[in-house]
């Protein structure tokens, strides 16, 4: 688990860039109050600093799509049909709309930091080139688009800052050789790169900071015999820590149920709806049992805080049934409130879009294009319609 095996190299050759600002083809109910003269957060958005919730998670870029640094949660659109990108600079129910350049199916992207400006940038990669490339972002304004390097297909990465200097690293996995490695970033540039101990194919990891270090750390899990280890990141250098064995063939996500900004880790088994936490201290976990809750595929979880008390809740959506349950969270205790149902052509999304320090969900009706966002009260407010075709995150 922690010895680090180095059988291939990590090809970081530089690619040409395939990212070109080309016009596109605009639809006003996509983009509303979209201006010719949107050319960045320094000319159109007075900055409003951090987020006003306690935890520190909800201001940051790189966790919650934010491009102006204003300390609302944007919302990022995608068009499967034309492959169209935007965003939304959003203000409560009142979004800006940006078209940016067009993005192929092949490209993914993540949510990131990489200036460490307060302001969400992407980091794009070509599934079947290999090919990695950042947009630094202003606003509506891609102010840099650069090709990093090329992989090979099988890495795959997971936005972190293993060395605490705000500007989001990249923690890279190999499907096939259950390899690891890291690059610490200074905006688009690779800053340093080196190889983490190797794993195998039962491991998987989710980003964490159990010890409010402000370097985040990887908890990882073999799902197969239940084994959970920390590696707790400093820069490049990994310090290996075994944990009790918990949780084979169960899901595990991080959150902060109690609010002291250290990770926890929630359990949830979809067979039979067995739910559990671990409180974290550093590496040391305090176990305790949640409600049964989620019993089958078709129930999903997402987080938020929706009483501005900066512990992470819980929110419940049976995809199938419409179904929707809230759970309050206070550590280990979970208040349960039934919430309204909504038909499955409806999906929703989670965030701060007034930044009032409380998370709204936003749904989206892919059947109609129709959009509204519901603050934590159970209050319904409609925003901008969008085409059928286009969806969001």
């Amino acid at each position: 688990m922690f010895d680090s095996n180095k059988s291939t190299e990590l090809n970081t050759t530089v690619g040409a860039s395939k990212y070109t600002a080309t016009s596109t083809n605009l639809d006003d109910s996509i983009y509303p109050n979209n201006t010719s003269s949107l050319n960045g957060s320094s000319d159109t958005v007075e900055a409003e600093g951090l987020n006003p919730n306690p935890n520190l998670i909800f201001s940051s870029a790189a966790i919650n799509p934010d491009f102006n640094g204003d300390g609302k949660t944007d919302k990022i659109w995608r068009n499967a049909q034309t492959n169209e990108f935007g965003i939304w600079l959003m203000n409560g129910a009142t979004p800006t709309g940006v078209a940016l350049p067009s993005r192929g199916a092949e490209w993914d992207f993540k949510i990131s930091d990489l200036n460490g400006d307060g302001k969400t940038d992407l980091v794009w990669k070509n599934k079947n080139s290999g090919e990695v490339s950042s947009w630094i972002m202003d606003g509506g304004t891609v102010v840099s688009d650069t090709a990093i390097a090329t992989l090979d297909s099988n890495w795959d990465f997971t936005v972190a800052d293993t060395n605490g200097d705000r500007k989001s690293d990249l923690v890279w996995h190999n499907k096939q050789t259950n390899e690891n490695a890291v690059w610490q970033m200074d905006s688009a540039t690779i800053a340093s790169s080196a190889f983490l101990p190797s794993t195998d194919s039962n491991w998987s990891y989710t980003v964490t900071d159990v010890d409010r270090n402000g370097k985040t750390d990887l908890f990882w899990h073999n799902n197969s015999t239940g084994e959970n280890a920390l590696w707790m990141m400093d820069g490049t250098t990994v310090n290996g820590v075994m944990l009790q064995t918990f949780g084979a063939g169960w899901e595990f996500s991080a959150t902060d149920f109690n609010g002291d900004m250290k990770t926890d880790i929630f359990w949830h088994n979809a067979q039979t709806g067995e739910n559990a936490t671990w409180l974290m201290d550093g590496t040391t976990p305090t176990a305790a049992s949640l409600p049964t809750q989620g019993t089958g595929s078709d129930w999903k979880y997402s987080y938020g805080d929706s009483n501005n008390d900066g512990k992470l809740d819980v929110f419940w959506r049976n995809q199938r049934t419409g179904e929707n349950k809230g759970w309050t969270m206070d550590g280990a205790t979970a208040t349960e409130t039934t919430l309204q149902s909504l038909g499955s052509e409806w999906t929703s999304s989670f965030g701060d879009f007034d930044g009032n320090g409380t998370t709204e969900s936003f749904w989206h009706n892919n059947s109609t294009g129709d959009n509204m966002i519901v603050s934590a009260d159970g209050t319904v407010t409609p925003t901008t319609a969008t085409p059928v075709g286009w969806y969001t995150f």
